[in-house]
């Protein structure tokens, strides 16, 4: 159980099972990476060949899954977590609608879950779900985390719910009143069906377990102390801790192991950590890529600075020996007050037998080969930690200013100006206050200018600023750098909101589909990744050329002929609803001189008459 080598990344978590395809992601994170998010639709496609791990993505195999799957996606992210962009890219757009910023019930916590719920369609009309729920937030930061995964088929013949399914339809159905802005209906009624059906799917538990149950935190009056109230054997392990929640667990009347960070350690007075039997952290030799992501910290908990680095532990277990069985929790709680009584959390807890997946079972034996026992060191503290007052200051501030920002309820209105594609996009907000906390120098700007572009954020005015920005400039993403100085010592943070868009241009996304297709190359890679849903072999070795010329229907490249013609009827025989996607990737390509330079010469001599075939069949049928 959690053995060390068994890695898996989340987009391998996201990929449909074989015969099925995604019909609805619904996601929750406490945090999000717009470069993260973009690799997610792609995981639902076949494009096998894509290394999603990496923040440098095919901007053509990008474009085609954003368009398939970027209305079949909703994410809510805690308001204000939005990283600011490293670098620029215009598939941003496609984006603005997939994110939905949220905030807690309770007026100190905040919305920490990391979960996906999924929904795949098979061509039996059969429908099956896949949960997850994980410890790490939707970046690319490279620690230890936990991932677990339930599949499950939806029992539409099924009248009564399963009992132990109403905690996550619950999660689910009340994710919509946590929005910070209202959904769109067609996301509210998607989200309605998927929290009715999820109380009628079966979930499978994983090896070594028997039964699943679930726990979500921060909704409605549901308890947030899910563990059995016996002095039993116990394990926790958490990259954050408070002294509150330790001696919740009475750990001077059982055997306790507690296993965290170095750092986060230190922090804690010795008579908190006195009562643990076994203190561990993770060795550094296990410890990975250290130019990660920053360590993030929810509301109501410490807050780590950008300049620090997330290196080292980052998972959240606790483990639970109870008789001859043993029962494991993982999913984005600390071992923090604020996670178990103020924020909204989402837990599963796993039952098994102990001699399986007991808490001796997961540090593992000193005879195998690699266990988890193998990355820890007994921790020890070689002397008293000494406190910055000065950055906690700092760190209080930003946490403030951060949420008093993104209650402003701010909104971009987009205006024409007499110049060629040149729009005037105005930053509004009601009862924005003459001041904010500690007085902070506040900077503003979309996320597709420069920060030098940025501009002073106006208080106490209706308009708070103003930006003349390009067709491809025009975005709902508002980046915010905040700069506090206390007692001589000064930190710049950086977040994004994502505001209301009004009177934006209602062909943005052909524009945007324009400017990345802008050559014949790129109009064959797209369609080798359309036809490659049929032959992959095809659609990896065309997606590879370089154009050369076209010539009666074929790609000519180094002498070798591939048969665009024998591929579309393949496809016309075989998945006739792609040549539906190729169609409407010419007419939104539009008319005119420009679409002849995207497409190849003869090509609507190829296509048209197959195109043709298909809507007289479909005709016929009707």
């Amino acid at each position: 159980m959690l053995e060390p080598q068994d890695r898996e990344l989340l987009h391998e978590s996201l990929k449909p099972p074989a015969g099925y395809d995604l019909d609805y992601a619904l996601g929750a994170t406490y945090s999000v990476d717009l470069s993260a998010l973009l690799a997610v639709p792609l995981a639902f496609t076949r494009h096998q060949h894509q290394d999603l791990d990496q923040e440098e993505l095919d901007p053509v195999a990008t474009l085609d899954a954003l368009r398939r799957n970027a209305n079949r996606m909703t994410l809510f992210c805690q308001s204000g977590r939005i990283h600011a962009p490293s670098q620029q890219n215009k598939l941003f757009q496609l984006l603005e609608d997939v994110v939905v910023e949220a905030n807690a019930l309770s007026d100190h916590g905040a919305f920490h879950p990391k979960t996906w719920v999924l929904r795949y369609t098979g061509t039996d009309e059969q429908v099956h779900y896949r949960f997850l729920c994980l410890s790490r937030n939707l970046t690319y930061a490279r620690s230890w985390d936990t991932v677990l995964r339930l599949d499950g088929e939806f029992r539409e013949d099924r009248q009564l719910a399963y009992a132990r399914n109403h905690p996550l339809g619950d999660f689910i159905e009340t994710l919509p009143e946590m929005a910070a802005r209202d959904l769109d209906t067609d996301r509210q009624a998607k989200i309605e069906t998927i929290q009715d059906e999820l109380r009628r799917v079966d979930f499978s538990p994983p090896d070594a377990f028997e039964e699943v149950d679930f726990h979500p935190f921060g909704i409605g009056n549901r308890t947030q102390w899910p563990f059995p109230d016996r002095e039993t054997d116990l394990m926790v392990v958490s990259p954050f801790l408070s002294k509150s929640l330790l001696n919740q667990f009475d750990p001077a009347s059982r055997n306790t192991t507690l296993i965290s960070r170095w750092e986060e350690l230190d922090t804690l007075a010795e008579d908190t950590l006195d009562p643990w039997d076994e203190i561990y952290t993770l060795d550094t030799a296990a410890e990975l890529n250290p130019d990660s992501d920053p360590i993030e910290m929810p509301d109501g908990e410490e807050e780590i600075s950008d300049e620090d680095t997330l290196k080292s532990l980052h998972a959240k277990l606790f483990i639970v020996d109870d008789g001859w069985d043993a029962r494991v929790y993982t999913g984005s709680a600390n071992a923090t007050g604020a996670a178990f009584h103020q924020n909204v959390e989402f837990l599963v807890e796993l039952k098994g037998k102990k001699r399986l997946c007991g808490t001796d079972v997961f540090l593992g034996d000193e005879d195998d080969d690699v266990s988890i026992r193998d990355l820890l060191v007994p921790y020890h503290r070689d002397e008293p930690p000494e406190k910055d007052t000065v950055a906690e200051r700092l760190d209080d501030a930003h946490q403030d200013i951060r949420q008093a920002i993104s209650g402003l309820e701010l909104r971009a209105q987009i205006e024409e100006t007499p110049r060629d594609d040149v729009y005037r996009l105005r930053l509004e907000g009601d009862d924005i206050p003459d001041t904010l906390p500690h007085e902070p120098t506040i900077e503003i700007r979309p996320i597709t200018l420069e920060q030098r572009a940025a501009e002073p954020l106006a208080m106490d005015a209706e308009e708070i600023a103003t930006f003349d920005v390009s067709y491809e400039s025009i975005t709902s993403f508002i980046a915010i750098r905040v700069t506090v100085e206390i007692e001589g010592e000064s930190r710049s943070e950086t977040f994004v909101l994502n505001v209301p868009l009004n009177n934006a241009p209602t062909d943005r996304s052909q524009r945007l589909l324009r400017s990345i297709i802008r050559d014949k190359e790129r109009f064959l890679r797209f369609l080798a990744l359309l036809l490659g849903e049929v032959d992959a072999g095809f659609g990896h070795q065309v997606s590879q050329m370089e154009w050369k010329e076209w010539d009666s229907g074929h790609s000519v490249d180094a002498g070798n002929r591939f048969p665009l013609l024998e591929q579309l009827l393949r496809v016309l025989h075989e998945n006739p609803e792609q040549l539906a996607r190729i169609q409407e990737l010419i007419t939104d390509l539009g008319e005119g001189d420009d679409v002849e330079q995207v497409l190849p010469e003869g090509f609507d001599r190829v296509f048209d008459p197959i195109w043709a075939v298909l809507n007289e069949e479909v005709t016929d049928n009707d």
